[in-house]
């Protein structure tokens, strides 16, 4: 599935996912959803224009560890630049879920993507998001 804009793609699985596009305020973006019963899994992409004082990636973990539960973080490659991850645990949702992100630039425009894979904490855990880091890999820019 391609963005609204034409600037990114990802491939679910199937239409079960029931994928959806937005261009909002939030940015361009692509979630898809998968319910099981009360449980869910999700995967989605969403693409901003950097800030004008766009922090290093020091600057952006201490940021993001500041703002959420995060229990695990690291470095990644996506689509060959490096990129910040991290596992967080949000417990004060309606349905506690663990999300995974990763935090990657555009190689040569001024834009920055989320991708996350998230999962409700009722009947998954951190493998079922390991399971569905094939999801992550088909994340290519244009």
């Amino acid at each position: 599935m391609t963005d609204n804009l034409d600037r990114f793609k990802v491939t679910y699985p199937d239409e079960s996912w029931e994928p959806n596009l937005h261009t909002d305020n939030l940015g361009n973006g692509i979630i898809g959803v998968l319910l099981d019963g009360e449980s869910f899994k999700s995967f989605g992409v969403t693409e901003l224009t950097k800030a004008e004082n766009w922090m290093n990636k020091k600057e952006q973990q201490t940021d993001i560890e500041s703002k959420y539960n995060v229990i695990e973080s690291g470095i990644t490659k996506i689509n060959g630049i490096e990129s910040l991850w991290n596992l967080v645990d949000f417990d004060t949702d309606s349905i506690p879920s663990l999300t995974f992100y990763v935090t990657t630039e555009h190689p040569t425009k001024n834009l920055f993507y989320t991708i996350n894979l998230s999962v409700s904490k009722d009947k998954y855990g951190k493998q079922d998001i390991c399971e569905l880091e094939s999801l992550m890999k088909t994340f290519k820019t244009h």
